[in-house]
């Protein structure tokens, strides 16, 4: 991939935001790149609509049988919606649900680019932790180390910028 080229498009899903309230607007962050395309519900988990509006917004039409893809997606509710499966069908794709707990064994992670997103995803995490840490006043203190929903957004921007 040369060093413009933008990756595929990647979707991120959150669950509920803390106390029912979305903290930072992700759609309208101008530190999100138009590739990625970011929701969090306001209350509990996502939704139907999202995956519809993610799937819709991601996953490009395939024109000819060579170019349909197999969406593998687990068993939540949401990934069954009839709304979901017709849009992944309309597209000229296949939807194939497994069981939770089997993701590890159908969707395969531990690739050759994986282990190279993983390693910069890892080290853009630390930076991130140790930054935290070297940040907290005198005499103060954290618990522990957390990301949030936009420092994880742009932890995933910058593993793939640097993968390029």
């Amino acid at each position: 991939m040369s060093h413009t080229a933008e990756p595929p498009p990647v979707g991120i899903l959150f669950k509920a935001a803390p106390n029912g309230k979305v903290r930072h607007d992700l759609a309208t962050d101008p530190d999100i790149p138009q590739w990625m395309h970011a929701t969090t519900q306001c209350k509990g988990s996502y939704r139907a609509n999202d995956m519809v509006e993610l799937l819709d917004k991601t996953l490009s039409v395939a024109e000819a049988d060579g170019e349909s893809i197999v969406v593998c997606l687990d068993w939540y509710a949401a990934h069954r919606d009839p709304a979901v499966v017709e849009l992944i069908e309309s597209k000229g794709h296949v939807l194939l649900l497994h069981g939770g707990g089997t993701t590890g064994y159908e969707q395969v992670n531990d690739t050759y680019l994986h282990a190279i997103l993983q390693k910069k995803m890892k080290d853009l995490e630390i930076a991130v932790f140790y930054g935290q840490l070297s940040d907290v006043s005198a005499g103060g203190y954290i618990k522990a180390c957390r990301h949030t929903r936009h420092d994880l957004c742009i932890l995933v921007k910058e593993s793939f910028k640097g993968s390029q």
